[in-house]
Formats: C-alpha cells, sequence, structure tokens
C-alpha cells in the first residue's frame, strides 16, 4: 500500500516534531501494511518551513535511520503545495 500524502519528516513543518517521532510513525505505518510513503512536507515560497537541498538532506537522514532500524519502507519526497490566486 502507498501513502501519498504524509508528514512524516521530522522537523520539517507542521508533521513529526523529531526524528524519534518519525521512526515510530513508520514503524505503525509497516504495520498497517504500507510499504511506500511519499513524504508532503508544505511548501509555499513565503513559507519559513525547509526547501530545496535542506529538505532533501532531512529525506536522506530519515531514510538512513530507518534502515537502521530494519524498517523497509521506501520514502519519496513530495511537497503540499499551497496555492493561491
Amino acid at each position: 500500500m502507498i501513502d501519498v500524502h504524509c508528514h512524516i519528516l521530522p522537523d520539517v513543518d507542521d508533521g513529526s516534531e523529531c526524528m524519534q517521532e518519525s521512526i515510530n510513525m513508520a514503524m505503525i505505518a509497516k504495520e498497517q501494511g504500507i510499504d511506500k510513503i511519499i513524504a508532503t512536507p508544505h511548501y509555499h515560497p513565503e513559507f519559513k518551513y525547509l526547501k530545496g537541498e535542506e529538505l532533501n538532506k532531512v529525506c536522506e537522514e530519515f531514510k538512513k535511520q530507518l534502515k537502521e532500524n530494519n524498517i523497509d519502507i521506501e520514502i519519496y519526497l513530495g511537497n503540499e503545495i499551497y496555492f493561491t490566486y
């Protein structure tokens, strides 16, 4: 199963507050049958949340932590984009 909207990355928006919380979320997701997650932190040019390379680094570190904790879930980086006109 694939979760296509998840605020699982640690300390990047109003989702997970720390790495341990993210790992716990991943463990619960795996128990529920999820094997792929698209991380969707908020994005808006004026928001103070992480963007670009900083966000990629957090995602890669999270993937590393999942591997070290033997949690077999694939993580893909996306965004929840705020759009106004």
